[in-house]
């Protein structure tokens, strides 16, 4: 018989999976009795291998009379080498009801093909590495602390039989050895007794508090009686609504039925309130944190709570969807249309769309929630038949701010380069007066590579796409480059892009602003004012933010400048002020979204004020004061944005009308990334050219490749090859994946850095 594997550790130039022999030699007879009657409830289960001079792990996903390699070509059997172990079924996804296991099987290969990615790559997103690759003390460990929970009472009446024959030894001759084992089974029986004690506790359902459940107010009580109703649902909310009341309620009604709940954050380290107000209601044993920042065997004690039963509610970042649910009933996702629910690394998944795939395998209730939805997730909501709920009112009834926009195109004229304009002095100087504390909000630690006019503010954009050309001053001899069609011209011979009647040449400037930068011109101003940064630099775990918060609402802070990484539970009771830099630097930006997310960075940012009894100011400083955007976001208006988003994307063939797939290369050797891009475009274009021919009545593929917006990173050139068209997956799946050995695939990515 021939086992199909997996490896633990992605291997780029070896394929999916590697055959190894079950041979009869390395294991016992029961063993060999059990395997070969029962091979279908050995799939999925962690094996150890040889591979060249090392012993690795594996997975197990196939059986065969005869190994054959992915073009089905019979491989020799003389050449395939025996498996060592196969590790018992606690580890991996193979559940005692089959049908679990196999509804895990079906995700995964979901995943794999929508994300064209490697299956050990899509398979290692639901095994912690302690997992995947355990010792043998932690394979013994797991082993016995799930037969300790799953039948505590079996084995503690089996303990005190042992105890009982012991004892009884013991009258006709007290041996040391005896009283030992003793000792050892009782303090092994206080566990068992702990674990029947908490099994019994949460079997009884006992572990929130009712009295800690605010009542609903008539909005809400709406809201929740739909998501009761429904299995997809999508609720519009605003700030101030008390979402998470609702939240707290949907949560219960699904542990009360014996179901786990998992909900999905942007960023775990940023969320101590949402965290307390859950604390409050469930009991601590209930609610487990995973992110990225818990120690490996943390995350793999979790894993195996979750797999037993012991955990019921996961409250994470991305990765926390992966665990090994008995019976997921609910996933929420808050804040649902930020960025950071994208996957950096292969496979580039995004956390709304694997959330999809559970409730779709699973039939999980999905909850999506946002302020300031995402225009392709909306339309695909619509599409979907989502439920589509709103909250459209304060729980407090307070109005929203008002938002006053400043131009900043008169302090430049001015000379005045510092973005601390005049108006920006003056409110600072009152709110400090009165003792109250000022948010300036910068979009980015560093302003986007892009070149705008001083007089009208326009940065230089491409004809053909309608987003800004991005600047590379040390690639192709200072070139403007358009990052979607690949448009390239000279800097200074670029006069057909732009209206030279009314701007020239020498008003276009690269103008740079970043945090330190702003923290030192707001300290020349106001020298003794105490004045914090909060960026990536400065804020780099839950403790320094917890730091910051204490400090906010201690008063030890007068202004804070902060970039887009807080723009979420920022609820401080004496802000009088928030200021927006430049809006510029997020409209600039040489991306089709980039209208979408000025929007919901500077609404997330308004919202930060008079979420109290404050009547807080909210400013924001551009040189494009006219642009229509701005009056969308004074009046908040989603459904106005929306519209004309979806026309703008029609015609320029872009998402959610057309899809995108990202192919990077990476290479120290210039010379040599160039050749291999230029026959991975010249193979791709092939193949259009013939599918075209298959399908004529189809639009055609968009190909394109260029430099990335950063040309050079630690020490590596990269380049994208880009692919637009309807049906991307269709597309990629007839192509040969040799071709794209050691790329990374990305399927509609935030961005083409």
């Amino acid at each position: 018989m021939f086992l199909e594997i997996i490896l633990s550790d992605y291997v780029y130039y070896m394929p999916n999976t590697v055959w190894y022999k079950f041979s009869d030699e390395n294991f016992s007879d029961a063993e060999k009795e059990f395997f070969w009657k029962n091979f279908e409830k050995i799939l999925w289960r962690i094996v150890k291998i040889p591979f060249w001079k090392k012993e690795k792990f594996g997975l197990l996903v196939n059986f065969s009379e005869t190994p054959f390699d992915q073009h089905w070509k019979v491989l020799d059997e003389k050449k395939i080498k025996n498996i060592l172990w196969i590790l018992p079924k606690n580890f991996w996804l193979n559940f005692e009801n089959f049908s679990q296991t196999k509804k895990f099987l079906e995700l995964i290969f979901k995943i794999n093909k929508f994300y064209f990615s490697n299956l050990q790559q899509t398979s290692s997103l639901f095994l912690p590495k302690k997992i995947f690759s355990p010792t043998e003390n932690e394979v013994k460990n797991f082993l016995k602390e799930e037969k300790f929970f799953l039948n505590p009472e079996k084995i503690l009446d089996e303990n005190l039989e042992k105890i009982r024959v012991l004892e009884e030894k013991n009258e006709k001759k007290i041996l040391k050895k005896n009283l030992e084992e003793i000792k050892k089974i009782d303090l092994e029986n206080k566990k068992l007794k702990k674990n029947i004690f908490l099994k019994k506790k949460l079997e009884e359902q006992n572990f929130f508090n009712d009295k800690n459940f605010l009542k609903l107010n008539s909005d809400q009580e709406k809201n929740f009686e739909e998501i009761q109703k429904n299995q997809k649902i999508f609720i519009h909310w605003i700030t101030g609504s008390w979402k998470t009341e609702i939240y707290k309620h949907a949560v219960r009604e699904v542990l009360k039925v014996w179901k786990q709940a998992c909900l999905l954050l942007p960023e775990i380290s940023l969320t101590p309130q949402f965290l307390k107000s859950f604390e409050n209601s469930f009991e601590k044993d209930v609610i487990w944190v995973v992110h990225s920042k818990i120690s490996p065997v943390k995350k793999a004690e979790i894993w195996h709570n979750v797999k037993i039963w012991k955990t019921k509610l996961i409250i994470g970042s991305r990765s926390a969807i992966f665990m090994p649910w008995q019976n997921l009933g609910l996933i929420c996702l808050d804040e649902a249309h930020e960025w950071t629910f994208k996957n950096n690394s292969s496979p580039n998944y995004r956390t709304q769309k694997i959330a999809e795939f559970y409730a779709e395998i699973f039939g999980s209730k999905l909850i999506f929630w946002t302020a300031t939805p995402d225009v392709a997730d909306y339309f695909e909501f619509q599409k979907n038949w989502f439920k589509i709920l709103e909250l459209p009112k304060r729980a407090n009834w307070k109005p929203l701010p008002n938002i006053e926009i400043v131009d900043l195109k008169m302090e430049f004229r001015a000379k005045n380069f510092s973005y601390i304009s005049e108006k920006l002095k003056f409110e600072i100087k009152n709110s400090l007066k009165k003792n109250e504390q000022v948010i300036l909000f910068l979009n980015q630690r560093w302003m986007h590579s892009s070149i705008s006019c001083l007089n009208c503010g326009n940065p230089v954009k491409c004809q053909n796409c309608e987003v800004s050309m991005t600047f590379h001053k040390k690639w192709e001899k200072s070139k403007l480059v358009c990052h979607y069609c690949w448009k390239i011209e000279d800097v200074w011979a670029c006069k057909n892009i732009i209206d030279w009647k009314k701007c020239w040449w020498k008003d276009f400037r690269q103008i740079w602003i970043w945090t330190q930068k702003l923290f030192e011109n707001v300290k020349k101003i106001f020298p003794n004012a105490k004045i914090k940064i909060a960026d990536a630099d400065n804020i780099k775990s839950k403790k320094d933010y917890d730091n910051l918060f204490s400090k906010l609402k201690n008063w030890e802070i007068d202004i804070l400048i902060w970039t887009q990484m807080i723009t979420k539970w920022l609820d401080v009771e004496n802000i009088s002020l928030v200021w927006v830099i430049s809006a510029d630097m997020s409209l600039n930006i040489p991306d089709f979204k980039s209208e979408e997310r000025t929007f919901q960075l500077i609404v997330q940012v308004a919202w930060r004020a008079w979420r109290w009894e404050k009547n807080a100011k909210v400013l924001v400083q551009t040189f494009k004061n006219d642009h229509d955007l701005f009056e969308i976001i004074q009046k908040y208006d989603f459904q106005k944005l929306y519209e004309r988003e979806l026309e703008t994307r029609k015609i320029l063939q872009l998402p959610p009308f057309w899809e995108i797939v990202k192919i990077s290369l990476r290479d120290k050797n210039l010379q040599k990334l160039q050749e291999r891009v230029k026959n991975i475009f010249e193979n791709l274009k092939k193949k259009s050219d013939d599918f075209a021919k298959k399908n004529k009545n189809f639009e055609k593929i968009r190909i394109n490749s260029a430099p990335a917006v950063i040309p050079k990173i630690k020490n590596e050139y990269i380049w994208n090859i880009i692919i637009r068209w309807k049906n991307v997956e269709k597309f990629m799946w007839n192509i040969d994946k040799s071709l794209f050995l050691d790329c990374k695939i990305d399927r509609n990515p935030n961005n083409f850095s």
